[in-house]
């Protein structure tokens, strides 16, 4: 069995959060420094596609939240 076919159902997750402030230019949102919170949890399922060059999978994954 090659490495390959070993870790063909390997992948990984992450769970990120990120807050903070944030300001808008004038004109392009409301006035002020507003709080945001930004909750996504993304990875990809095949770690062999993802980083298989002729793949469609290639350096790309899913991103949920």
């Amino acid at each position: 069995m090659t490495i390959s076919e070993r870790i063909s159902g390997w992948g990984f997750k992450m769970h990120e959060v990120m807050s903070g402030t944030h300001r808008f230019e004038p004109g392009e949102g409301p006035e002020g420094k507003l709080d945001f919170i930004f909750k996504v949890d993304w990875g990809p399922r095949r770690i062999t596609s993802f980083l298989r060059k002729n793949s469609s999978d290639y350096l790309t994954n899913e991103m949920h939240g």
